[in-house]
């Protein structure tokens, strides 16, 4: 933590994804029109350019975009954490257990993980989304199959590495069983590498939902999502350029911040950096 919070760039990063966590947690007391940004319409004010009343302006349907872009501060760090979780639930076990077992056992998850890995990983994701419908709950659920087989040939690789390691076979032929040993010698070796790439892939993850609802497939209408927002405001750029843009950076500063967070810890959690 002391040298994570050393770099300045982290402490930046770590500050923005907690405004961001708050302005989504508070939004129904941020939001200057509340009713708006949970999706209700007011036509009588379609289009209106960025004022006094509604510093971001108005989309299509006459919604303030700053309430919109508040309410939808909620869906990409649970999106993104709810698929990170996902996909070390499933990852970081098979990882493990291909890891230390080896043979055939190891032969046949790493060929699963081969398969899943010769897709692209969003043309996989549409594909599994389009098939079980979209929303939210399935596009989550089409990330985590998309994106575990990462986590388990990265657990895979340091479980191998570590396995012959002197004293993990100290502990083996002392008596110590299977169980003890993974917990106790290989899981904290996996930490580390699993925490930065988890990190590191957070913005990742932020990126592909929001293009899965851009696309159609994500958050549907009327939830204030900002990749749905950008899709609904690019009939419109040239005119009412507001409406796509301000989410849109929204969406960069988000990104950025997980980016830096990144980078700190990897470089905190690396004992071979130089600070």
């Amino acid at each position: 933590m002391r040298l994570l919070f050393s770099d300045r760039l982290a402490c930046v990063g770590v500050a923005l994804i907690v405004v961001v966590l708050m302005v989504g947690l508070l939004a129904p007391y941020l939001a200057p029109y509340p009713e708006q940004g949970r999706g209700q319409s007011n036509l009588t004010e379609r289009f209106e350019a960025p004022n006094g009343q509604h510093l971001l302006g108005t989309d299509n349907y006459g919604r303030d975009v700053l309430s919109r872009i508040i309410y939808g501060a909620r869906i990409p760090l649970v999106m993104g954490g709810a698929v990170l979780i996902g996909c070390l639930g499933v990852g970081v076990p098979l990882g493990g257990v291909a890891g230390y077992y080896g043979g055939r056992v190891d032969e046949a998850i790493m060929r699963v993980t081969d398969v899943f890995l010769a897709f692209p990983s969003v043309l996989l994701a549409i594909a599994l989304v389009a098939f079980i419908g979209p929303s939210l709950k399935n596009t989550a659920i089409a990330l985590i199959i998309c994106w575990w087989p990462w986590y388990a040939r990265l657990v895979r690789g340091i479980t191998v590495s570590t396995r012959t390691r002197q004293y993990v076979e100290s502990a083996r032929v002392s008596g110590v069983s299977n169980l003890t040993v993974v917990r106790r010698h290989i899981l904290p070796a996996t930490i580390g590498p699993v925490v930065v790439s988890a990190s590191l892939d957070l913005g990742a993850v932020i990126i592909s939902a929001a293009a899965l609802s851009f696309i159609g497939l994500g958050a549907q209408p009327p939830t204030a999502e900002w990749g749905l927002m950008m899709n609904e405001g690019r009939p419109y750029i040239l005119d009412a350029w507001w409406i796509a843009t301000f989410p849109a950076l929204a969406m960069f500063v988000l990104v950025l911040s997980t980016n830096l967070l990144g980078d700190g810890l990897r470089d905190a959690l690396d004992p071979r950096s130089i600070r």
